[in-house]
């Protein structure tokens, strides 16, 4: 993957939980293209772990509505704060 030095990705991994830290999966989260070109959400699951799928899905799908909530509720926090 290319990355340049415009180009911010904002991105989770999940690693084994050993010494080795081996990287297991990858979040890659959306971008409009407002500097570079617009990419869709995607989960990259690294060789060796394609057995974990279906767990490494649903446990990506929940811990972004996690965050997704969490945004929400921080930029209604937000506006609440501001409104006078």
């Amino acid at each position: 993957m290319l990355h340049l030095p415009l180009t911010v990705e904002i991105l989770s991994q999940l690693e084994l939980n050993d010494n080795s830290k081996m990287p297991v999966a990858q979040s890659h989260r959306s971008n409009r293209g407002l500097v570079g070109k617009a990419r869709q959400a995607r989960l990259e699951i690294f060789p060796g772990f394609e057995h974990l799928m279906d767990i490494l899905l649903i446990t990506y799908v929940y811990v972004e509505k996690l965050r997704k909530d969490r945004e929400k509720d921080m930029e209604y926090a937000t506006l609440w704060l501001v409104t006078p």
